[in-house]
Formats: structure tokens, sequence, C-alpha cells
């Protein structure tokens, strides 16, 4: 059988000299249900699948569908005329004493720029491959697939390698389907029969939702959840029966070499866009995966410590804000990594003037972006500003402490002798970072304080807990290497989905997180009582797949819940580092960060011209009123009203009040000769009344 448009003469010519051909052909495919070899004619690469005899059973139902490679043929022809991606069906050839016991050759072209969907996402996953690379792959396909059943075609046998992708200088393209002989040709395609379709094909979980947002460009109707879930907890079931069902093949199978998905722990993937970790797991699956001794060891030192750190951070909190605080060297900013804006950033930092410099160094990059990194450090130091780092871990570093090693020593090498804090580790009780017990940060810590040790002026930082959640910092803590001591608490304190930096998370406010924290670090026998905030910020609304609060993908029209407007950002911004700097708590904040489309003080997504936000503008201002001054005293205020007086300023006493955004209009009874607003502007016929918006204002003595 030749498919319409095939050269009649030439494919029978051909397909009669067949097995001649077939004995230099090239073995691409071997397995207990078909070879495939490549043969080419006149420089024509054609692939020939064989397909061995049918069981009796099968026989007869050869009888009234025609064989496998007749089927497939077929559905080649009919995908191909409606315009969807496969392999050019040539010819199917049946044998057999009446035409159909064996299953039959199928002449194809051979796509040799083709790869598979699975050698795809394994080679992505197990090589640290970036979330817009592996959105692009899904997207592709999940297209691809929406439109084969558009067309009226189910393909029964989905699985990734039977989907093929070709990949062209970073760029996914040209989908081809193949295995097509169980197929059926439907006038449409129900909700059933397609998830029966998706229901093959594997991707872990959080990334089978984007998949499946990509196929409807909306949330997947609650049908074809019900339906997908259920069939692929069959197909489930049918793959962990094989070795039952299927005995002699699988021992036959047993030493046979197989590249495949990496363990679900191991998944790591990094969104440059959003500059974190992404999951590529669901919650359920993750919390499935942790260890249950590591959330039993976390209960226990948390309970330990619990009244005791209750009585401290009480006491914290009584004396907050009591003492002077000199507020040099307190506010903090974290630069990119991105070369495209490092001279915009370098430019800001000399405007700002001496504020304390941040930087990631991670692991998972190579040793050019490492050393770029460095001497960029080493030229900021160079103009007056003090450096801390953060040596960022992926799953791999977390595995291989050798590669952990060499990472540390090849950063401190460089900058060891200039940072005056080193943080050993990001957001570790976050699983999407690589770290899925404390002891594996125990080992990450342990090996980086041996590192550390040639560098006697390193003060390490640690656990890194992102987040409040103080049980984790008392677990993590606890968990350290016996002898081990850090130099302070690094923390990364986000605030965000409260709103406001003075509302409450349950029992808790800003302030009130803040003492709990310290009052961990002040009594835990495994760190100094120091607390630095080592990133904090606002998500900016409106800014997609750059917010870290996003999934690296949106379907058409979705909202994005969370995020504030930029005045918001910058007004919480001045708010959150008078709580925490002011009230004594923290030693210092450092901001995430100085650019970056989804978080920034400056809108870099279009690096050749960056745009400052009013938040850059508002801590300019403050960097240069507060940066060298001492915090004094908090007036009596009314109910709602915050201020904060400082002396020492370049232009003498001063103090900065807010109203809280719910407390409406406050009238406020302080002295001054000049009223400013948040960016540094003078506000006319200011008497006193401070507006509803939550703005700091400065009021110039």
């Amino acid at each position: 059988m030749l498919a319409p448009g095939v050269e009649r003469d030439t494919w029978l010519d051909r397909l009669a000299r067949l097995d001649e051909s077939l004995a230099g052909a090239k073995r691409v495919h071997a397995s207990h249900s078909a070879l495939v070899d490549v043969v080419e004619w006149d420089g024509v690469a054609t692939a020939i699948k064989r397909v061995p005899s049918r069981t009796a059973l099968q026989h007869m139902g050869d009888r009234y569908r025609g064989s496998p490679a007749r089927r497939a043929l077929e559905c080649g022809i009919y995908l191909q005329q409606h315009g969807i991606g496969t392999p050019r069906p040539i010819a199917a050839v049946e044998g057999g004493d009446d035409g159909a016991a064996a299953g039959g050759l199928l002449v194809t072209e051979w796509l040799g720029t083709h790869v598979s969907f699975k050698d795809c996402l394994v080679a992505l996953l197990s090589e640290g491959g970036e979330a817009p690379e592996i959105v692009a792959l899904l997207r592709v396909v999940a297209e691809s697939i929406r439109a084969m059943h558009e067309a009226g075609f189910v393909h029964r046998d989905l699985g990734n390698q039977n989907i093929l992708v070709c990949r062209e200088e970073g760029r996914f393209h040209s989908v081809a389907l193949i295995d097509l002989n169980r197929g059926r040709i439907r006038r449409s395609v129900s909700l059933q029969e397609r998830a029966l379709d998706l229901s093959r094909i594997y991707l872990p979980s959080d990334l089978r939702r984007i998949f499946q947002e990509i196929y409807f460009d909306a949330p997947p109707p609650a049908a074809f959840r019900r339906a997908e879930a259920a069939r692929r907890l069959r197909f489930a079931v049918h793959t962990g029966t094989r070795k039952f069902r299927h005995p002699l093949r699988t021992w036959r199978n047993r030493n046979k070499q197989q590249d495949d998905y990496p363990p679900p722990r191991d998944l790591w993937i990094w969104d440059p866009r959003s500059v974190q970790a992404v999951a590529a797991l669901r919650g359920k699956d993750r919390r499935r995966l942790m260890s249950k001794r590591d959330w039993l060891d976390i209960l226990l030192a948390s309970a330990r410590s619990a009244l005791p750190v209750q009585r401290e951070a009480k006491q914290l909190l009584d004396n907050a804000f009591q003492a002077p605080v000199e507020m040099a060297g307190r506010i903090g900013i974290a630069i990119s990594d991105t070369p495209a804006t490092a001279t915009f950033e370098d430019g800001c930092l000399v405007e700002l003037g001496p504020l304390h410099v941040l930087a990631r160094f991670y692991a998972h990059q190579s040793e050019v972006e490492w050393k770029a990194t460095a001497r960029r450090l080493t030229h900021l130091h160079s103009t007056g500003h003090s450096i801390s780092l953060v040596l960022v871990q992926n799953r791999r570093a977390v595995k291989d402490l050798s590669r952990w090693r060499a990472f540390v020593a090849f950063v401190l090498e460089r900058v060891g002798g200039i940072a005056t804090d080193i943080q050993v580790g990001q957001a570790v009780n976050r699983t999407k970072w690589g770290v899925w017990s404390s002891r594996d940060y125990a080992g990450l810590v342990r090996t980086a304080a041996e590192v550390a040790r040639a560098y006697p002026d390193v003060k390490l930082l640690g656990p890194a807990v992102i987040d409040f959640e103080p049980h984790y910092l008392a677990g993590m803590l606890a968990a350290l290497p016996d002898g081990l001591t850090l130099n302070g608490v690094g923390h990364l304190l986000y605030v965000d989905r409260r709103g406001a930096p003075e509302n409450r998370q349950g029992r808790y406010d800003t302030l009130g997180k803040l003492a709990i924290l310290r009052a961990i670090a002040r009594l835990a026998p495994q760190t100094d009582d120091r607390l630095v905030i080592t990133e904090t910020n606002w998500p900016l609304a409106d800014t997609g797949i750059w917010s870290p609060i996003c999934s690296p993908y949106l379907y058409k029209g979705q909202a994005v819940a969370g995020g504030v407007d930029e005045l918001t950002y910058g007004t919480y911004m001045i708010r959150y580092l008078l709580i925490a700097l002011c009230s004594g708590l923290a030693e210092r904040v450092c901001w995430w960060r100085l650019c970056a489309h989804g978080f920034g003080l400056v809108d870099d997504k279009d690096p050749e011209h960056p745009r400052k936000r009013p938040a850059y503008e508002m801590l300019l201002h403050f960097v240069r009123q507060v940066g060298q001054a001492t915090f004094t005293h908090r007036p009596d205020t009314p109910s709602g009203v915050h201020a904060y007086s400082f002396s020492g300023g370049p232009s003498g006493s001063f103090t900065i009040a807010y109203v809280e955004k719910n407390a409406g209009s406050r009238r406020l009874e302080l002295p001054f000769r000049q009223a400013l607003d948040a960016c540094g502007r003078t506000i006319e016929s200011f008497g006193g009344e401070l507006p509803a918006d939550g703005g700091p204002i400065y009021l110039m003595g």
C-alpha cells in the first residue's frame, strides 16, 4: 500500500529489493514491539519499521482493522492531510498467509533532526535546564497535541517517546507524532479521549499542570481532571505490574542501560526571569518526599525552645526602639549578576553612596560568571562599599559535596578577604532550592566552614530560612554539626503576603516576627547573637512571569494574585527598614534587589533603557538623610501613626512619620521647619496632616 503522491514505480522497485537494502541499514531502535532501521535511497533517509508477528488474539482483531503497519500508514496519511506533524508516510507492506497475521513493515520519512520529547526532557531536567526553555518545549508539544485533537484524531499511545521535536539554535519546533497504529479518527474528540492521550505523558506534577494549562489555554475543566487522573492511575498500575505480566522480558532487560528521568528529589530548575529556583512538583508531592524524621526533629527542637524563645522575644519587644541606633552600614542593597545592567547598577551605587552591597554566587553557574561577579565586587569594595555574599546551592552541589567544596573555595579565594559576611545556602526550607532535609544543609555548612578556616576574618551566616517559619530556623540550627558555630543568623524575611509591614500574620506583625527570630539567634548555642535580613521585597503587580510569586507560565487572561503597585512598593520598603533597623532587632537589611523587572528598585526588562522606579528615589532620599544619622526615639503618636526621630543627619534632626493606610489621615503635632515627601520633594503648605496613603513624610527640624 502506497501513500498518495508517492512515485509508484520507484517505490515498488525499492520495496522489491528491501532485503538487500536492509542488509546495510543503520539500526536506530530495537524493542519487543518493533525494529526500526534507516535506509538511504538516492540520498534520502527513510525509516523502515518492522512490526513482529501478532498473537492469535491480535490476529483476529487485525482481520477487521488491518495490520499495525497498514493502520499506521492510514493514520499518517490522515494527519498529513490535516496539517498535523508526522513523518511523511510512504508505504506499508503486509505479510502472512492472509496478509494480516504479521505486523508488517511501515515505510516513512526519517526525521534525523528530531529527538523524542522524552530525550529533550531528560536532558533539560538532568542538566539544569532553565524554566523559559522548558516552558517553550511544553508549549510547542501541548499546542501540537491540541491541534491533533482538533483535527479529530486520538493517538491512544501518546507516551513521551512517541512525540518527536526538532531543536535548532535553542528553539523547539516541528513536532512530529509517531507510532500511530493505535490511533482513531473521530468527528470530534471528547474530553475523556483527550484525557486518555494526555494521561500517557510523563511530566513532574507541576510541569504537568503547566502543560495542561497550555493545552487548554485555561485551567483544565473539572471533568477532564477527573478523567485524566483516573486514566493516569490506571496506566500507573498497568506499568507497575508489567514485571508480573512479562517476567521473561523483564529478566532479559534487567541489565539494559536506560536514559531515564532524574529522581523527583533531584529536579532543579532555574528561572532567570524571577531569579529563583522553580518547583517542578506540586505541594502534596513535595511533602510526600520530604524526610519524616526531619519533620520530627524540627518539631522536637521547636518545642524545646518555644517557651524560652517567647520569653526572650517579649523582653526584646519591651526594649525595642529604646536605645539609640547608628544607621551607618545597616542598609544593604543586592545587585544582579546580569552583565547587561552591571554598568548601570554601578552608576546607581555611586549615586546611592556607600551602601552595603550583597551579591549572590550561584553553584549552577560557570567559573566565567563567578569570576565576573568577583571582579565587580572587588571594584565596588575599592570604591567604599562593604560587601557580603550568599553562596547559593543547587541540587547537584547538595548531593556532591566535593563540587560544593570546589565552588566555595573558588569564591573565597577571590573575595573571601573583602566580605564582611557570607551566608551559606539559600531558602533551605524550600525543597525547590535542592535541600530536602536538615542533614542536606548540615553537609553544605560543614563543608563551607572547613574551607573558610583559611580565612579567619570570614563570618558565616545561616541557616538561610525564608519567610516566617521559626520552627524551621530552630530545627536547622539544632541540626548543625557538633562544634560548628555560625557568626549570626542570616534570614530571608518576606512579609508581602500580609500587605503592609504593620499587618499581622496570626499573632505577629513584622516587629513581632523579628523579635522571635532574634530571640532564637540569642538563645541558640549554634550561632552568635546577630540577625541579618539578607533578603526581602514586595513583588510588583502586573509584571507577569517576572514576578517571584508567579508561575513561569501564564495562560491568556490569567490574573496573578498578590503584588503591589510601584508607589506602594516604595512606601512599604521605607517602613520595613524603619521597623527592622530602628528597633535594634536586625543588624542589617539587604533589599532584594537593585535591578529586576518583577521586584526591583529599577525596571530592567529593557536592559538598554533601565527605568528607575519611585522606590529608587525613595531609597536614595532615605539613604541621604538616614544613612549616617542616629535613630534616637519614637515620639508619642495617635493610634495608627508611626514616627521615628533621628539626629546627626546632613540637615540636623528630623522625624519620619507615616500613617497606616487603613487608619485614615491623621494630624501629627510635631515641630518642623520643612516637610518633604518620600522622594525628597518639598510639600508646600503642609500643616501636619499625614496623608492616608501611608507614604512617609520627612519633618525636618
